[in-house]
């Protein structure tokens, strides 16, 4: 796989780390990754474990700590021919491991056992079947798996969802140990959903068949709280625990879905903000600033940004990002995460028609949310998504004008925003999965090689960021057309002039360089050969702009 190596300085001329290393080609074949979308990460003992398929066990437990070396098949869990332990399929199904007392536990389909609960240390011998629920139907057992909210760590406990011998999908719990996995109660006939695992009130808060449940971890202590026409669950944060209440989004039959809460006494509220039965539609809630804040809807606005401090009155709509329609807030590739909070702000992806889906931040109020950069041209926008924290700094995978996805950072303590650039002659897919800052490092599934040579592998981020964008907030610099036959135009915004300018070839040659004098200004490039370039641009306050060039 080629590496692009991109100029440091332009006054020493030093060459940086690769952005993102491949930690190992896990699945050697041209066109087949080993992660895929349903990828996912725990830590113990300071090493990463996660789902890969090197193409010979299929999907397995894999271990890593950062070096290819140390990136290694922790146990082929199921010996079947083709059929990997942690293999699962569907849409809603997601491999889910958690932590608990110096091992991890996961869902795993074991040679003859169906899927059931799977204990590991690390070690070949220490992956063990920790306990078979469901014994008469080998091949199609139902623990976990379904959900990936449905493993729930709370007061020693793992907690989880499972379908017994008698087809009832109940509620379990497990100290770690085998003898210590107990069923809590049998919930509901046949395979159902039971998710949103929440802690409240010193209680297990659930939701199953359109009902909240709770438990305090006996059969008697496990009940029905409320029954309704509908409840949003199944994704993060659809439970959420504020000022000593509960809060859910669900339909009760005559109000349409809208904000509810409970308290400790079982006494219900519904916000009904939305009269009629519509409601607001309450979803990726999360608790910033002393209020519940949320992406609601209402039939003028469509979908926006909403807060509510636990009343009807104090129930609204924070502004209007999108005066022509719908603001799509971290959709599609987010659309069920909660919004996320970075310095002490929200951040999420948000649709205007000027700009397109770009990314956007409030501390809450009107006047103090908006769009932080525009990273394409005119309204494509760049889609951010896959925000994660990792070294202080917010990550996130976006589209930067035509080339394909790439890793972005911003740098709140400078006030920076950062790409990670990787190579390629067309578009590059970056971060295909969730990205886990793990174990001292930040990993992601990656599809960087245009001639498929490697395919949704397991990377890291390197060392250095390639450059410093500085085309945030109302500062832009751009280069078109690409590809070009021979002349290219580079304008500018909000830039002090003049700008220093380098053409460098993916070896880190330097082919040409000039002065950016005039905010519209052409250069010629005839003299250089077919093939990718990039132009390297200093401005004033001696910051870097990475500019994609292909020469017909």
């Amino acid at each position: 796989m080629r590496s692009l190596l991109l100029l440091c300085s332009f006054l020493t001329g030093h060459l940086i780390a690769h952005s993102q290393i491949l930690v190992k080609d896990i699945n050697p074949e041209p066109t087949i990754g080993s992660v895929t979308d349903k990828f996912n990460m725990v830590e113990l003992n300071g090493k990463a474990y996660f789902n890969a398929d090197d193409g010979v066990h299929a999907m397995e437990l894999w271990v890593t700590d950062g070096t290819e070396a140390g990136t290694q098949l922790v146990k082929d869990i199921n010996t079947t021919a083709s059929f990997g332990g942690v293999n699962f399929d569907g849409v809603f199904e997601q491999w889910t491991p958690v932590a608990l007392n110096g091992k991890i536990y996961f869902p795993a389909s074991g040679t003859g056992t169906g899927i059931e609960l799977w204990v590991s240390d690390g070690t070949e011998e220490g992956t063990q079947l920790l306990h078979d629920i469901r014994t008469i139907e080998p091949n199609s057992s139902y623990t976990g798996g379904h959900n990936y909210n449905n493993f729930f760590v709370h007061d020693g406990y793992i907690w989880f969802s499972a379908v017994d011998n008698d087809f009832y999908t109940g509620l379990w719990r497990t100290d770690g140990t085998s003898a210590g996995t107990t069923l809590v109660k049998q919930i509901i006939s046949g395979n159902i959903d039971m998710s949103s695992l929440t802690a409240f009130d010193g209680k297990v808060w659930f939701v199953c068949n359109n009902g909240l449940w709770s438990s305090d971890g006996t059969e008697i202590g496990t009940q029905l709280i409320q029954s309704f026409q509908s409840i949003t669950y199944g994704r993060p944060n659809e439970l959420v625990v504020f000022d000593n209440e509960l809060y859910f989004a669900a339909d009760n039959g005559s109000q349409g879905k809208e904000l509810c809460k409970i308290n400790s006494q079982g006494d219900l509220g519904v916000l009904d903000v939305i009269p009629g039965a519509d409601g607001v539609i309450p979803r990726q809630m999360v608790v910033y600033n002393d209020k519940i804040y949320f992406v609601g809807y209402d039939s003028v606005h469509s979908d926006e940004l909403w807060m509510s401090d636990g009343t009807i009155a104090g129930t609204e709509m924070v502004t209007e990002i999108n005066p022509n329609g719908n603001s799509y807030i971290n959709f599609p590739q987010a659309a069920y995460e909660p919004l996320f909070i970075y310095n002490d702000e929200l951040w999420f992806s948000a649709w205007d028609d000027a700009h397109g889906r770009e990314l956007w931040h409030s501390d809450g109020t009107a006047a103090g949310t908006e769009r932080y950069t525009d990273l394409t041209d005119a309204n494509a926008g760049s889609t951010p998504s896959k925000f994660v924290i990792h070294d202080n700094k917010l990550f996130f995978s976006a589209n930067y004008q035509s080339d394909g996805r790439q890793l972005h950072s911003y740098d709140a303590a400078n006030d920076e925003l950062n790409t990670y650039w990787q190579d390629g002659d067309n578009d590059l897919a970056c971060c295909t999965g969730k990205m886990f800052s793990t174990a001292g490092e930040l990993y992601m599934p990656g599809n960087y090689d245009f001639n498929d040579v490697i395919r949704d592998e397991l990377y890291k981020l390197g060392s250095t960021p390639s450059t410093i964008l500085i085309n945030h907030h109302t500062s832009s610099v751009q280069a078109f057309p690409s590809p070009t036959k021979g002349e290219v135009r580079i304008t500018t915004q909000g830039l002090e002039l003049p700008l220093h300018a380098k053409i460098m070839n993916t070896s880190g040659q330097l082919c040409d360089e000039f002065l950016v004098t005039s905010k519209d200004q052409s250069i010629n490039i005839y003299s250089l050969s077919h093939g990718l370039y990039h132009i390297v641009i200093k401005d004033s306050a001696g910051k870097y702009q990475l500019l994609r060039l292909v020469k017909e």
